[in-house]
């Protein structure tokens, strides 16, 4: 009888020990689904302390731009530090004019929504996030209640911004780009693109590390990104069309840095330093 039931309670374990297995399987066939790599997202111990050094310092001096609808829209990112309103630079057509944003004395995002209408996430005197609308290319503003687009955190390179707040990346973050409302691609400092499908609850290494200095994504597969190359005097501008698992370089843009990028279906355009260049097809040619 004892042999009969210690023959049971083995052939449990057995059952219990495939179960298991099983599902460590399925588990990881997942998380691989989610990355091109296979990288396993981020756990909230591995993320950014809010209260870190890392995260109380400014996001990486670089630019923000986007462009819809002819209108483009870039500026500086700047450390938060009291003083002069922030401004952005306005382009269409025969215009470029820099523009003061009331109440902002850095901007981390700027949001293109029609040919009239400009949204900018930026920091007020005191480095608080606050979101401001202009629906007369920058001649007015008003200040919103919630953010309305994904966007840097002034002060936290640890954070960025969607419609539902502010959530914490496991990196610093030297640019956002959203996808959707739940869909965003993250480009760290060290030049590695994350992607979250969940508005930010977790996040997943996309392919190989780019050393990118400027990212954007158009959709959840096309993005470009910038990076220095020792045979191009400026910016390399690479392109995906995997969601990042592998890139190619399609072109050079010679403009100084630093650089940002900004992609809207087959429109990108490229801001650095000393000027802007444009493609309307994809990135197969530059003007």
């Amino acid at each position: 009888m004892l042999k009969r039931l210690g023959d049971v309670g083995l052939a449990a374990l057995a059952v219990l020990v495939v179960v298991l297995l099983v599902a460590l399987v399925a588990r990881q066939r997942t998380l691989t689904a989610q990355s091109p790599t296979g990288t396993r997202p981020s756990s909230p111990s591995t993320r950014t302390d809010e209260d870190s050094p890392a995260a109380r310092a400014d996001a990486a001096t670089g630019r923000v731009a986007d462009r819809r609808d002819g209108l483009l829209v870039h500026t500086p990112v700047t450390p938060c530090d009291p003083g002069d309103d922030a401004a952005v630079t306005v382009v269409r057509g025969e215009r470029n004019e820099t523009v003061p944003v009331d109440g902002l004395t850095t901007v981390t995002g700027v949001q293109v929504v029609d040919g009239d209408s400009i949204r900018v996430v930026g920091g007020d005197a005191r480095c608080r996030p606050i979101q401001v609308t202009s629906s007369d290319s920058g001649a007015t503003w008003r200040t919103d209640e919630e953010y309305a687009f994904w966007s840097l955190v002034p002060g936290r390179s640890g954070k960025v911004a969607n419609s539902k707040g502010t959530v914490t990346v496991p990196c610093p973050a030297r640019a956002v780009s959203g996808v959707d409302p739940v869909v965003a691609r993250v480009l760290c400092d060290d030049g590695q693109v994350l992607g979250t499908a969940d508005a930010g609850v977790t996040w997943v290494a996309l392919g190989e590390d780019v050393r990118a200095l400027a990212m954007s994504y158009a959709t959840t597969s096309v993005g470009y990104t910038l990076a220095e190359s020792e045979d191009c005097v400026g910016a390399s501008v690479r392109k995906t069309l995997d969601g990042g698992a592998t890139w190619s370089e399609i072109g050079c843009v010679e403009l100084d840095g630093p650089w940002t990028v900004s992609a809207n279906g087959e429109s990108v355009v490229v801001v650095g330093s000393d000027g802007r260049s444009a493609s309307e097809d994809a990135g197969r040619s530059w003007s």
